[in-house]
């Protein structure tokens, strides 16, 4: 007969092999939805994927949550496997939800290199404004436009060759897209080169 210690040891053995199996699972389903490229290329922007509220933040996760999350769950146990078990299967069925999604072809278009291709930073920006534009998020307006390159322009440089982003090149590349008005990006423009 097994010991209550022996039924916990194994139900921590359990735990920590499931929460491996769980973080494979979450890597072939970002890979599957295309996830994993749309955020390292939301990285590009400086925006960071939480994976405690699944939502865009401007800050990465500090990795003492995500550590002291694993480790409660395998202190508790059994009940760690259990809550394992369900997040494996949460991830999962997200991944069918997000490849049987039906979107406009009009979105689509626009969503297919975030999450199919790197991309750099301006071209990055330019297809998040388009989608928020016509996902009606806000309105592309001159004002809101103009803040939108300013942030561009205070990203970190290029990891591949330390420049920066280039906010008339990402206009260029928003007008290519043919989702904002072209007389809204002519007056950004026209503000760019006041300031400059």
């Amino acid at each position: 007969m097994e010991s209550a210690w022996d039924i916990y040891l194994m139900g921590v053995a359990a735990s920590v092999l499931f929460n491996i199996f769980s973080f494979a699972i979450y890597r072939v389903v970002t890979i599957l939805t295309g996830e994993a490229v749309y955020y390292a290329n939301l990285m590009k922007m400086g925006l960071y994927k939480h994976s405690s509220t699944g939502g865009v933040h401007d800050h990465p996760q500090p990795p003492i949550k995500t550590i002291i999350v694993i480790t409660t769950e395998v202190v508790l146990s059994w009940i760690g496997v259990l809550s394992t078990l369900y997040t494996i299967f949460e991830t999962i069925l997200g991944g069918i939800r997000h490849i049987r999604a039906k979107h406009p072809d009009d979105i689509q278009r626009i969503r297919y290199p975030l999450f199919n291709l790197p991309l750099p930073v301006e071209s990055v920006w330019a297809h998040l404004v388009a989608i928020e534009t016509m996902g009606r998020v806000y309105v592309a307006d001159v004002d809101m436009l103009h803040k939108g390159v300013i942030r561009l322009q205070h990203q970190p440089p290029r990891q591949e060759d330390g420049s920066y982003a280039d906010p008339k090149k990402a206009l260029e590349l928003l007008r290519d897209l043919d989702v904002v008005d072209g007389k809204i990006i002519d007056e950004v423009l026209r503000k760019l080169e006041k300031q400059n």
